[in-house]
């Protein structure tokens, strides 16, 4: 009889979060939150490049994106101090132009109006 394949083992075994998905390291928080503060609502193709550097599957990072809206728009946020209020009031009024059948906006920093 030949012994069953033994799964090789990762070279660092991933730390998972409550919600069962692997956390992300420091460079791919870099990441996430070097773009965030351009553009607090990427375009499709701006998720496709992020999953691409950040090696991330694309659900976790939009959902990393939307939870950290959330965060911003209640005061949340640590690393995002110095410009929290300008980043809530972008937040805030994308949302608002959203709900009411506006295209939405990719934020003050990045949407290049």
């Amino acid at each position: 009889p030949s012994p069953s394949p033994s799964p090789s083992p990762s070279p660092s075994p991933a730390v998972l979060t409550a919600s069962g998905r692997p956390r992300k390291t420091k460079a791919q928080l870099d990441a996430l939150k070097s773009f965030f503060l351009q553009c607090q609502w990427p375009r499709s193709e701006d998720y496709s490049r992020l999953v691409q550097q950040t090696g991330l599957p694309r659900p976790d990072v939009i959902q990393w994106f939307g939870d950290t809206r959330y965060a911003v728009k209640n005061g949340q946020l640590r690393w995002v101090k110095g410009v929290a209020h300008d980043l809530a009031s972008d937040i805030q009024s994308t949302q608002t132009g959203r709900q009411h059948g506006g295209s939405g906006g990719r934020g003050r920093r990045g949407g290049g109006r």
